[in-house]
């Protein structure tokens, strides 16, 4: 157990700590900026030890290994991604030769690989989680800036608050639609979306959409995309913006004015025929 109290102490220190406990162990056998450039091929300036990116490695030998070492090799390794490797060594004598069994008895070497996929999957599940709980983090400061200036140029937002999704619903005056701005970490659209519940009756309202609009009357209705997304029953009508997205915070305004101008465009274009189509398809 001593030799995992010591991976503890050590796992935060830098490059000098470890080199000064190195010295201690060495007392006046040797230099231990030395020992480390002869070890490494390297400068001493050049050697990076324990850095962030770097994994520890730890691998303990011995006759016979307790029952609660063992248990905490296997929840280190399988809960936190340290490499430990537990060596069990067999001495025998014969003849007056003494030999010397070594078996690896964690990871066992049948499974090794598979304990090292599962390891890191289990990381990679976690390091997503965290990294997703810090994003919703920041939709969620995002939208609580930019619905001041949403409520203020549409009118659409008054009840809806800041979320941790990357979209919000504004009214549209008729139920399964809404106007929507959508923001992604590198990019951010405005749409339509056109979603009642009933496929055939969305696929009515896009292509009625469709054929009322005269893209050529502006700029802004040449940027439509038009979607009819495969394997869904939904539809949309957007306008993209990729110049900036989540993680550009310093241009958040700027994304912000997008979205405020981008909205009120397609509430103008689309409200009106909404108005009269959904008279006609119910």
């Amino acid at each position: 157990m001593a030799s995992l109290e010591i991976r503890f102490i050590l796992c935060n220190a830098d490059k000098n700590e470890i080199t000064e406990i190195y010295q201690r162990y060495l007392k006046e056998e040797g230099n231990a900026q030395d020992k480390l450039s002869e070890f490494y091929g390297q400068e001493y300036e050049s050697i990076r030890l324990n850095s962030v990116e770097g994994d520890q490695r730890i691998i303990l030998v011995a006759a016979n290994f307790r029952k609660e070492v063992t248990s905490t090799v296997l929840w280190l390794r399988n809960y936190h991604g340290v490499d430990i490797t537990c060596i069990k060594v067999t001495p025998y004598v014969d003849g007056g030769k003494i030999y010397i069994n070594i078996e690896q008895i964690i990871p066992i070497q049948d499974i090794g690989d598979y304990q090292i996929r599962l390891t890191a999957k289990k990381q990679e599940e976690t390091f997503s989680l965290k990294e997703e709980t810090a994003r919703d983090k920041i939709r969620y400061q995002f939208w609580e800036k930019a619905l001041p200036v949403l409520r203020a140029k549409t009118g659409i937002y008054n009840n809806v608050s800041p979320i941790k999704d990357n979209w919000l619903a504004g009214a549209s005056g008729h139920s399964g639609l809404s106007f929507n701005p959508v923001i992604l970490m590198d990019g951010v659209r405005a749409e339509l979306y056109i979603d009642t519940g009933d496929e055939q009756k969305n696929k009515s309202i896009y292509e009625r959409l469709k054929d009322k609009v005269n893209i050529f009357e502006s700029s802004f209705l040449e940027k439509l995309d038009w979607q009819d997304l495969p394997g869904k029953r939904a539809y949309r009508v957007c306008v993209h913006y990729n110049s900036f997205g989540l993680k550009d915070e310093e241009h958040w305004d700027d994304i912000i004015e997008w979205f405020a101008n981008s909205i009120a465009e397609l509430m103008k274009v689309f409200k009106p025929l909404l108005d009269g189509i959904m008279k006609s398809v119910g």
